[in-house]
């Protein structure tokens, strides 16, 4: 069993296997990364151009970014496999011809009910800055005001015990 039953290139068919039935959710990246892992190993694959890709991180704004995704070419769709089941979807997906999320899927060849559930997450990525925020000249002043105890002997003109 697996997860990709096969790659149609020339049809532009990827063809969920039965490691995709019964899963909590199936992460779109993971099909990626074994058609990825099928074309290193299979030179008959590489013949053809890539139907899938991975993707994120892009930069939204400062500081802010999109979370990963799965792009497919034009035209490229991936078919269920074909056992009654629920697919349960947990990562977008969108085509470069602008398909997005069930779309991108066909189940006309299937014999068997495939219900989806397509649960993508509102997520955006925001980075931090975790540094200090002063600047040498500042930390170098915040150093040389001394230690609390200093600071109230020098203003009560005398030592605290």
């Amino acid at each position: 069993m697996a997860l990709i039953e096969a790659v149609d290139y020339e049809a532009q068919r990827i063809y969920l296997g039965a490691d995709s039935v019964g899963l909590a959710g199936l992460d779109l990246l993971d099909v990626y990364r074994v058609v990825r892992q099928r074309r290193r190993l299979n030179e008959s694959d590489r013949r053809f151009a890539p139907l899938i890709f991975g993707g994120g991180n892009l930069p939204k704004s400062p500081g802010r970014f999109t979370p990963a995704y799965v792009l497919l070419t034009p035209g490229t769709t991936i078919i269920p496999y074909d056992a009654p089941h629920t697919l349960r979807i947990t990562r977008e997906i969108f085509t470069k011809d602008g398909i997005e999320g069930l779309a991108c899927f066909d189940r006309s060849p299937l014999t068997a009910q495939v219900d989806f559930e397509y649960n993508i997450p509102q997520v955006e990525i925001i980075v931090i800055n975790g540094g200090s925020g002063l600047t040498a000249a500042q930390e170098s002043h915040l150093f040389s005001l001394g230690t609390p105890q200093q600071n109230a002997d020098a203003l009560l003109g005398t030592e605290l015990p």
